[in-house]
């Protein structure tokens, strides 16, 4: 019988010790893990990237396979979700762009997560972020949009009961007027599991990890008109948004 530690060794010793450390909410173990990450990465977007995006990833993969217990998995997203926290501490911050985000994520503990990861990214960005999950129609949306006059929308690790308030939200901003019209990224959780999903909710941009979705908001700035209802998709290679590259594969 394959183990989730047998699944976990294929990314890796130190990606299995670490979902290890998570799974039995190993608190400190976690601050010690984001320290050696302050040394060996030079962004928080490479340390996101290379160990705790993937980490997630991993997390909810075995906690879908049901090989570990509510608790263990409640452990690991609390424990990643401080490690997130503390490694925002250990980079430096873009200067402030002037510029709002509003993050919306699905209803779940591991959508939470996944949202928490990409709205400290982008605050690190110099993004001024507002983020929420467990939306239950496309109305609280559009009124928050109206309320805060966002630059972004980002739907981010949505769930599939997430579908019909986002492909509502797609077909009533598509009758807003492009002056006033926020860009709206889709992406993660039921989007990177089904392909073409985004395209058929009438999404115009797809990002499925957090730095994927800085760059696509670094490519809005300046070819909004470009990309604004163009479906395509972040090429995960190459730089982010702040010019730096990835870290190499270990």
């Amino acid at each position: 019988m394959v183990t989730w530690c047998d699944k976990m060794e294929q990314r890796g010793r130190g990606q299995t010790q670490l979902i290890g450390q998570l799974l039995s909410g190993d608190r400190q173990g976690g601050r010690l893990a984001v320290r050696r990450l302050t040394t060996e990465y030079g962004t928080l977007a490479q340390a996101i990237e290379g160990v705790l995006w993937p980490a997630l990833l991993g997390i909810e993969s075995i906690a879908a396979s049901d090989e570990i217990s509510v608790f263990q998995h409640h452990y690991a997203l609390s424990t990643l979700r401080g490690m997130i926290e503390q490694a925002s501490g250990g980079f430096g911050h873009r200067l402030a762009r002037g510029e709002t985000i509003m993050i919306v994520s699905g209803p779940d503990e591991g959508n939470e997560c996944a949202g928490e990861m990409l709205a400290t990214l982008l605050e690190s960005d110099g993004y001024q972020v507002v983020f929420t999950r467990g939306i239950a129609s496309s109305d609280e949306v559009v009124a928050e949009m109206a309320r805060l006059s966002p630059d972004s929308v980002v739907v981010f690790s949505a769930s599939a009961d997430d579908l019909p308030w986002i492909r509502s939200l797609t077909d009533r901003l598509a009758d807003w007027p492009s002056t006033n019209r926020p860009s709206v990224i889709v992406g993660g959780g039921i989007f990177a599991r089904v392909p073409g999903l985004a395209q058929e909710l009438g999404a115009g941009m797809i990002a499925d990890d957090p730095v994927a979705v800085t760059k696509m908001l670094g490519k809005t700035h300046y070819t909004a008109q470009q990309v604004s209802g163009v479906a395509g998709r972040v090429d995960p290679t190459g730089t982010d948004s702040t010019g730096e590259t990835k870290p190499k594969a270990a």
